[in-house]
């Protein structure tokens, strides 16, 4: 496992405009070097599925906010990320996963409904979410939970009278986190008559609604109960294959998973990027890197080093 640290040094950051890479051809054998199994141990390969389920049997303690100060935000998702909205190309997400996210209306108004979908992956998206209605800062209402999120969009019909302000409370998935998508945001004011639909299909990618007016409505910034500052941990099974912090079914359910992976023993250890750096503050970070004779290179999202 790698850190999410770096050193930045002049040479390391210049390597790439100083070095021509030569790459190998084809049938080439390159040799490695070999290293001494007695200064790692035991190793296994842990699939993602492994990882989020062992997390879910064990998280680590941690902040209420697993990003330190900030806070979740309703956006719409990059293009790579994005899924089939219901009637447009265009959806918004609770970037984060924050649990609960508030929309304020600038007058009372009927909230038929809306579709919601899975973001991300089927184990990070939410198992369900609910929707609690308030009117002059008292709750007036909530819905019952609404479980049919899945990899297509499903209408939710909310029903929710009188309202200036909407708060849509998430089932966490992982980490505290449970992600969704949010579309064709669906309300009737009642003044006018005027039915509304939102369904954010002149929005650019990666628009972020909340500080913004969108709509003549007020997106807020999102909160939640955050379990982890470190994503998902590292194995803590000793080489014995005892669990250090497990017991009961917990640790029963660990050792089935096929999870008894010990972290190597580390022959040099240094600072790699840290999370904020080159204003890069993606979380969890998508962390790589490569070893050459000389030096480490790291890529830790959009940051390198």
């Amino acid at each position: 496992m790698i850190s999410s640290r770096v050193v930045l040094s002049a040479t390391c950051a210049c390597i790439s405009m100083m070095i021509t890479p030569v790459f190998a051809a084809p049938g080439d054998v390159i040799p490695g070097e070999q290293l001494d199994p007695a200064t790692y141990g035991p190793s296994y390969v842990e699939s993602m599925e492994d990882a989020v389920q062992r997390d879910r049997l064990a998280p680590l303690p941690g902040d209420d906010k697993s990003r330190g100060d900030s806070n979740g935000y309703w956006t719409v998702p990059t293009r790579g990320s994005s899924a089939a909205g219901q009637a447009g190309d265009q959806y918004i997400i609770n970037k984060w996963g924050d649990t609960r996210m508030g929309i304020s209306f600038p007058s009372p108004v009927d909230l038929s409904g809306a579709n919601f979908i899975g973001q991300g992956s089927e184990g990070v998206w939410t198992p369900g979410v609910r929707v609690i209605g308030y009117a002059n800062g008292e709750i007036t209402g909530q819905t019952e939970w609404f479980t049919e999120i899945g990899d297509t969009p499903e209408w939710f019909e909310i029903d929710l009278r009188g309202v200036d302000r909407i708060e849509i409370e998430a089932v966490p998935a992982v980490g505290g986190g449970g992600w969704y998508g949010l579309d064709d945001l669906t309300f009737t004011e009642p003044q006018t008559a005027r039915t509304v639909v939102v369904d954010f299909d002149d929005l650019d990618y990666r628009f972020k609604l909340t500080g913004s007016d969108y709509a003549g409505l007020t997106w807020e910034a999102g909160t939640g109960d955050f379990i982890s500052t470190d994503g998902v941990p590292a194995p803590q099974v000793a080489i014995t294959g005892e669990i250090e912090r497990l017991s009961g079914e917990t640790r029963d359910a660990a050792i089935a998973s096929g999870t008894r992976a010990t972290g190597p023993a580390l022959l040099s250890s240094f600072r790699g990027v840290l999370r904020g750096d080159a204003g890069s503050s993606s979380y969890p970070p998508d962390t790589d890197g490569a070893i050459g004779p000389n030096h480490f290179v790291e890529t830790v999202n959009r940051n390198f080093a």
